[in-house]
């Protein structure tokens, strides 16, 4: 099959015959060749298919104990990760602000992030609300920040994912994700097994992303409005 660009080139060459056979028959003027129609911009990302991985297993819910537990051992952990990288910080105190709705969540760390001179970027979420993204820390005393800030407004405190919930996790992953990265180009390193996957969430051995390219550009929001998140 010819394609458009060729069928509209064949359209005006028929038009020019008719107006030449015209003008040399009919006295009167030859209409005028009608203009070439508007080409369609190409999109910027591209989806495949959401293939049915049934409805997701649910998360136990956590005990209010169980819950100010795990927040305790989040905090300490954030400050490991600091003092890897700046093993003279001196770890401040922080009050905990309670677990907030994500819009103020947003707005409260945005205050705080820009008092304490941390670098971070907003971008949507799955639900097209604005969120923080990108939190990028160089020096001491903006790693100190961010530990201070995030720990003060935590995401609200959920359980560890049970061994079905990775597993479905998986396979949205594996069957939906990696090929619609794929489809806009991105390239992701090969998939663990699943087994391995599960055993290891903790330290998170693998999960695609869109590697270099940059959160806010316009390829990348195209891209994630094309790969969503599961419903």
């Amino acid at each position: 099959m010819p394609s458009s660009r060729a069928r509209l080139g064949f359209a005006v060459t028929i038009l020019a015959a008719f107006a030449v056979a015209g003008c040399a028959t009919d006295p009167e003027p030859a209409p005028a060749p009608a203009s070439a129609p508007s080409e369609t911009p190409a999109p910027l990302a591209v989806s495949v298919p959401m293939p049915d991985l049934g409805p997701p297993p649910p998360r136990p819910e956590l005990t209010d104990e169980q819950r100010e537990t795990l927040r305790l051992e989040r905090l300490d952990s954030a400050w490991e990760r600091v003092v890897t990288h700046h093993p003279g910080a001196v770890r401040p105190d922080l009050v905990f602000a309670g677990y907030l709705e994500p819009e103020d969540r947003t707005n409260a760390l945005t205050t705080c992030f820009t008092e304490k001179g941390v670098q971070f970027g907003l971008g949507p979420d799955a639900e097209g609300k604005v969120t923080i993204e990108e939190v990028s820390t160089s020096t001491e005393e903006e790693a100190v920040g961010a530990y201070l800030c995030e720990g003060r407004y935590p995401v609200r405190t959920l359980g560890p994912p049970s061994d079905a919930q990775l597993s479905w996790m998986y396979d949205y992953l594996t069957q939906f994700l990696v090929p619609c990265y794929e489809a806009n180009g991105i390239e992701n390193p090969p998939a663990p097994p699943r087994a391995d996957f599960i055993a290891s969430w903790g330290r998170l051995i693998w999960f695609p992303d869109m590697r270099s390219l940059p959160m806010d550009s316009p390829e990348a929001i195209a891209i994630r409005e094309a790969c969503p998140p599961p419903a």
